[in-house]
C-alpha cells in the first residue's frame, strides 16, 4: 500500500469517528419539546397566537420566564380541543379552610372545547404535538387543553 492510500484510509477512519462522535453529542444535547404552554394573545380563524414556553421537562431551565416566545399554533380538523371545567370553592368553603384550598382536590370535568372559548381574556393553554416543536415559530397541534374556572353561585 502506498502512502496516498494509507493517508486516505486514515482520513476515512478519522472522518467516520468524527461523524459518530458528532452524532452522539448532537443526540445527547438536542432539546426535545412536544408541548408549548402559554397565554393566548389572539385567535384568527384556526390560528392561535400564544406567548409562552416550550415544555422541556428534561431541561426545566428552558421553561423560565426569560425564555418566553410568541408563536403561532394552528388547529386543524385533527386537533382535539379539550376544555377542563374547574369548580372553585365557595366563600363559605374558603372560610372553613382559612382561605386555602388544594387545586388537585377540586372537582374537574372534561368536555369538548372550542376556538371561540380561546378568545376570552387570559386563557392559558397547553398545546401538544406529535413531533418535536422546540424552536418552531409555528406548528399544528394534535391537542389543545385549557382550564375554564367555574365559580360558585
Amino acid at each position: 500500500m502506498d502512502i496516498s492510500k494509507k493517508f486516505l484510509l486514515v482520513f476515512l477512519v478519522v472522518l467516520l469517528a468524527g461523524v459518530i462522535f458528532g452524532w452522539g453529542w448532537y443526540s445527547k444535547n438536542r432539546v426535545i419539546a412536544k408541548e408549548f404552554i402559554g397565554t393566548v394573545k389572539s385567535v384568527e380563524g384556526n390560528a392561535i397566537v400564544v406567548e409562552g414556553v416550550y415544555s422541556t421537562p428534561d431541561q426545566p431551565e428552558l421553561m423560565q420566564a426569560d425564555k418566553r416566545k410568541t408563536i403561532q399554533i394552528m388547529a386543524d380538523e385533527e386537533t382535539k380541543l379539550v376544555k377542563e371545567s374547574l369548580y372553585l370553592p365557595s366563600a363559605e368553603e374558603l372560610k372553613d379552610t382559612g382561605g386555602r384550598y388544594d387545586p388537585s382536590k377540586l372537582k374537574r370535568e372534561e368536555s369538548a372545547g372550542s376556538l371561540e372559548d380561546l378568545k376570552a381574556e387570559n386563557i392559558s393553554i397547553r398545546a401538544k404535538s406529535d413531533i418535536n416543536v422546540y424552536g418552531s415559530e409555528f406548528f399544528t397541534a394534535s391537542e389543545i387543553r385549557y382550564i375554564e374556572p367555574v365559580y360558585p353561585d
